[in-house]
């Protein structure tokens, strides 16, 4: 009975949380998009399968949704802090530039394949490259093949 209780305090000062954030946001006339506000709860690798909680957050009378991942500046957070979702859709991306220039590289001179490759590329490689320290070896590996 201890965590169900802990966890009603946990959703309780959440709750407060965002209404403070309402008021906040109000007061500086930044409305909130109730459509686009998430709930992510980030439990971690390794507490992920021993919490299973969906907390029922609210800005007035609108449920927030809870979600499993979100985007947030160009990077894809997901609950256990894995980032695999992020190394899907950034090997995507990058799949896709690699492939466009290995159609065109023989259409262009070697200065404007590595100008290429620098604008095109390398910033993809760049962007929130701190993830690669917590990334697992095989997601890691993913992107350095592509490398």
């Amino acid at each position: 009975m201890h965590v169900p209780m802990c966890l009603s305090k946990l959703q309780d000062s959440l709750n407060m949380a965002v209404s403070e954030v309402v008021s906040w946001a109000s007061a500086n006339r930044l409305p909130l998009n109730e459509k686009k506000t998430k709930v992510l709860v980030v439990t971690g690798k390794r507490l992920s399968s021993k919490i299973d909680f969906a907390p029922e957050v609210f800005i007035g009378s609108t449920k927030l949704t809870n979600v499993c991942s979100a985007k947030l500046l160009g990077l894809e957070i997901d609950q256990d802090l894995s980032f695999s979702w992020h190394v899907d859709s950034l090997c995507k991306k990058l799949s896709q530039r690699i492939g466009i220039l290995k159609k065109i590289r023989s259409l262009l001179p070697h200065k404007q394949r590595i100008l290429y490759y620098n604008s095109m590329i390398k910033p993809v490689f760049d962007y929130v490259n701190v993830i690669w320290t917590t990334c697992n070896k095989d997601n890691l590996g993913r992107v350095l093949k592509l490398q």
